[in-house]
């Protein structure tokens, strides 16, 4: 009986030690490492992994994918490419699995058999699904580190909505109808905008109302820098909706100025909460901006 207690002792440390010493996951969350061979990939796995993993972004107006796929054999996945945050191993069979912390922590590992193609599909576009989330939950978890409690409250008082708004932004513009955080550094050619406001539930065309009501809100209290110049929605670039968002293009009238906006309505009782956020960051990628206004809506 001693005996088997000190076996089950020296078992149950062991796997204790073992979870405390993984290490911490490497890579980025917008990155997948594919471990499949050659010849199983360029046969039969790549188009459909690039079609589901690779699709753009919606709504930016560049080309941009939602996330970087690498592929590698199984003979080159060694102990530094295992800790990457988000590993997907193809084999040629019947298997789905999904499996947390296997080499690092904050690891997402899922295992998918190709031997079926709609089973493939399917179980690619599960795991797209996860990835993304996941994507989002973690830059969520980072931005509430450093996030401004008060602004948040405001939200939640006035508006009854939950969101974040992280300390470099600032608020522009106080009124009890609406709330404008700014980020506008001097020495950084990027500026963006949040803004939530209320407008009356109708039982019209949604989107309608949001393209009419969006452009009223804009123009007024986002002007350009020349006379009669103001964000407007792009009227040839109709919104798109994703992951709970319309997405689409603004432009500055009287102006060249434009990038991607994201509206995320929000419906309570006799009203719609329009959050809205824009950037304009003429030098830069547009995904990460886009990541950030799904996290902090």
């Amino acid at each position: 009986m001693l005996y088997r207690l000190i076996i089950l002792f020296v078992f149950f440390t062991s796997c204790l030690e073992n979870t405390q010493t993984l290490p911490g996951s490497t890579g980025s969350n917008s990155e997948i490492i594919f471990v499949v061979d050659d010849s199983l990939w360029d046969r039969f796995t790549e188009k459909h992994v690039r079609n589901i993993f690779s699709r753009e972004i919606p709504g930016i107006g560049k080309s941009e994918s939602s996330f970087r796929v690498i592929q590698i054999n199984a003979s080159e996945f060694g102990s530094l490419l295992r800790t990457h945050k988000n590993v997907v191993l193809i084999s040629n069979d019947t298997t789905f699995k999904i499996s947390n912390d296997v080499w690092a922590t904050n690891q997402i590992v899922g295992h998918i058999g190709c031997n079926n193609v709609d089973f493939f599909i399917e179980n690619c576009n599960t795991l797209f699904n996860i990835f993304y989330n996941n994507e989002l939950s973690t830059l969520r978890r980072k931005l509430s580190e450093n996030a401004n409690l008060d602004y948040s409250n405001t939200l939640a008082q006035v508006f009854g909505i939950e969101a974040i708004i992280p300390a470099e932004y600032f608020l522009s513009i106080d009124s009890p109808s609406l709330k404008l955080f700014s980020y506008n550094p001097p020495k950084k050619e990027v500026i963006k905008h949040i803004l939530f406001t209320s407008i009356p539930y109708t039982d019209n065309n949604l989107i309608d109302s949001i393209i009419v009501n969006t452009n009223r809100i804009t123009s007024k209290i986002l002007e350009g820098p020349s006379k009669e110049s103001y964000v407007i929605l792009e009227p040839d670039f109709y919104p798109e909706l994703y992951n709970g968002s319309y997405r689409t293009l603004w432009k500055l009238h009287n102006g060249f100025m434009g990038g991607p906006i994201i509206i995320k309505p929000y419906v309570l009782d006799n009203r719609i909460i329009l959050a809205i956020a824009l950037v304009f960051s003429p030098q830069s990628l547009k995904r990460g901006h886009i990541k950030e206004f799904e996290a902090i809506l």
